[in-house]
């Protein structure tokens, strides 16, 4: 006589191995499956969990456990499962290098370009020893025409000395024919300076007795340095910097801008004290991409 029915009191402990378990068919479930060995559960209610990296069939079954697995099938490297319907999952297609993936509501999701206008990092440069020079010598191209230049806790060595930078032009660091003006603001003393007409770039005034103590921090905004006309009609910087000495006493603001007035497309940046090294400090490059 066929047995209908098999209760825990039959089956003994390690009588029933994983290995003997082929086909679980038209049969309720409550407790784990942990198996590498099963091929097929059809028609089968489950009521515990699936843990199995081997389980090639799942048909017509209810499972209110967990399953926890290892692939999904359908799907092609870089490809992204999403919903489209309930209980319907499709595959979206790769998109192309520097895409986003963009959301659409209920709609499925797509890939985009990322909009123009953005601001890209382009490179850093740190102060290592004591240069007196930090360069970026590429970087500017036809890419961008305007950039920022971020430059944070900038000390030099040297007393009341000014930070610089220079323009390359025409083969060459541009040292003279730039048209500055600035205004200074010293808290200690609340003092007021303006300058105009200066034949170097002026980019902050670090206004210390100690040297190395004073750090600035400030941007540097770079407008259309590609143009072959780049500074002979339009402006072609505008900086803003602010700084402390150690003790905390003297806070100091410089704001500043103006052009370099030979008719060449800029292609290097140069930044420098007017006088000693740099002792700190980081520069960052980014890059204002074409609208």
């Amino acid at each position: 006589m066929a047995i209908q029915k098999i209760t825990s009191g039959i089956i003994q402990d390690g009588a029933i191995e994983a290995a003997d378990i082929v086909s679980i068919a038209n049969t309720q479930i409550t407790g784990n499956i942990i198996s590498s060995q099963i091929t097929s559960v059809a028609n089968t209610q489950i009521t515990g969990n699936i843990i199995s990296s081997q389980i090639t069939s799942v048909a017509n079954t209810q499972i209110t456990g967990n399953i926890t697995a290892t692939n999904l099938s359908g799907g092609t490297n870089g490809t992204i499962p999403y919903q489209s319907a309930a209980g319907t999952t499709q595959m979206l297609a790769v998109g192309t290098a520097g895409q986003l993936l963009q959301t659409n509501g209920a709609g499925a999701p797509t890939w985009v370009t990322a909009s123009a206008g953005a601001m890209t990092f382009i490179s850093v440069q740190t102060v290592s020893g004591t240069p007196s020079e930090i360069d970026f010598t590429s970087g500017i191209s036809a890419t961008y025409d305007d950039y920022i230049v971020i430059f944070e806790n900038v000390a030099l060595s040297a007393n009341d000395a000014s930070h610089q930078m220079l323009f390359y032009k025409s083969g060459a660091y541009q040292e003279d024919n730039y048209r500055t003006n600035y205004i200074h603001s010293n808290s200690s003393s609340s003092q007021v300076d303006n300058a105009g007409q200066t034949n170097s770039f002026f980019l902050n005034r670090q206004t210390t007795s100690t040297g190395g103590a004073n750090k600035r921090s400030g941007t540097v905004n770079l407008y259309n340095l590609n143009s072959a006309t780049a500074g002979a009609s339009s402006c072609t910087w505008a900086a803003q910097s602010c700084g402390v000495s150690a003790t905390g006493t003297d806070n100091n603001i410089t704001f500043g801008g103006g052009v370099e007035k030979t008719a060449a497309a800029v292609t290097r940046l140069r930044f420098r004290p007017s006088t000693g090294t740099f002792t700190s400090g980081t520069f960052r490059l980014y890059g204002i991409q074409k609208s």
